[in-house]
C-alpha cells in the first residue's frame, strides 16, 4: 500500500482538488474531500462522495479514474469550487490531468460504488503518487478560515428556503472578519472572490 502521507493526505479528511477528465479528453477540477479511514483489518481505505448534477461524478462514472492534487494555496480552492480552471493550469500525469502548481499528485481508480438518492460514494485505491514539493507551513487560521467559509458557499445553492439561504451568508460573513485578521494576501484575495460568489446565490 502507498504511504500517502508522504503528499500530505492523512487519515480523516484531507481537503483535495480533485482533477477528473471526461470520455473526450475534457479535465475539470473541484475541491472534494477525501475520506481517509483504518478499517478494523488495519488498513487504510479512501473514499469520495460526489453529488449528482456534477461533472466530477460524471467523469468519474465514465473514466472511473480521478487524482487527488494537494495544495494549500486557498486562491486555487475558492476558483475550482466557482469557475473552471484554466486550460493552461493543467498538466498531465499519466494520462490523468492534474494542476501544475500543486505539491504532489495521487491518482485513484474507483474500486466500487454506493449510490443514493443525492450523491454516490466511491471507495478508491491509490495507483501513483508523485510529491512535487514538500511544503512546510504553519497552521494559519485565515487559511483554514476559507476553506470552512468556501465549504459554506458551495452549498447555499443547496439550502431550503432564503432564509437558509441568509444564515449560511452570515456565516461565511463571519469567517471572513478571521480571515482578514490572520489571513495573508492570498487568503484575502481567495475571501473576495467567495464574497462575489456568495452575492450571486
Amino acid at each position: 500500500m502507498m504511504n500517502l502521507e508522504a503528499a500530505g493526505i492523512g487519515e480523516g479528511i484531507s481537503e483535495v482538488i480533485v482533477t477528473t477528465k471526461s470520455g473526450a479528453g475534457a479535465p475539470n477540477a473541484a475541491p472534494i474531500g477525501l475520506v481517509t479511514r483504518r478499517t478494523e483489518a488495519g488498513d487504510l481505505s479512501y473514499s469520495v462522495k460526489l453529488y449528482r448534477g456534477s461533472q466530477t461524478l460524471a467523469n468519474v462514472l465514465e473514466t472511473r479514474t480521478l487524482a487527488a492534487n494537494v495544495t494549500d494555496d486557498v486562491v486555487v480552492f475558492v476558483t475550482a469550487a466557482f469557475e473552471d480552471v484554466r486550460a493552461a493550469d493543467f498538466t498531465d500525469f499519466e494520462a490523468v490531468p492534474v494542476l501544475k502548481e500543486a505539491n504532489a499528485w495521487v491518482v485513484f481508480s474507483v474500486t466500487s460504488e454506493e449510490e443514493h438518492a443525492e450523491y454516490f460514494q466511491f471507495l478508491l485505491q491509490p495507483e501513483r503518487i508523485k510529491i512535487n514539493r514538500k511544503a512546510v507551513t504553519a497552521i494559519n487560521r485565515g487559511r483554514n478560515a476559507v476553506l470552512e467559509a468556501a465549504i459554506i458557499a458551495t452549498r447555499i445553492h443547496r439550502a431550503e428556503d432564503e432564509r437558509a439561504k441568509a444564515e449560511m451568508r452570515a456565516q461565511v460573513k463571519n469567517y471572513k472578519e478571521l480571515v482578514m485578521k490572520c489571513g495573508g494576501p492570498r487568503e484575502h484575495a481567495a475571501m473576495r472572490i467567495l464574497e462575489a460568489r456568495c452575492s450571486g446565490l
